[in-house]
């Protein structure tokens, strides 16, 4: 976000400096551009990215398995 920002910034120095010249305009382009540039060039705080665990999966049962599963549910 904030090199978008500078991005925009150097662009309105530009589009200053395209005015009729004069030099408060330039004065203006320049402070302008210089901000712009210190905010591209400021490094940005890493995010923190969270470890997450790994899914189990359940292995599918085996058709061994699924015969010696009850017939019937069990009562309550």
């Amino acid at each position: 976000m904030r090199q978008h920002l500078g991005i925009l910034l150097t662009a309105i120095a530009v589009l200053i400096l395209l005015v009729p010249h004069t030099l408060i305009y330039s004065f203006i382009a320049l402070i302008v551009y210089i901000i712009g540039i210190i905010i591209i060039l400021i490094p940005q705080k890493e995010r923190r990215v969270e470890e997450r665990l790994p899914v189990v999966l359940q292995p599918k049962p085996t058709p061994e398995e699924l015969k010696k599963r009850p017939t019937q549910p069990p009562e309550l």
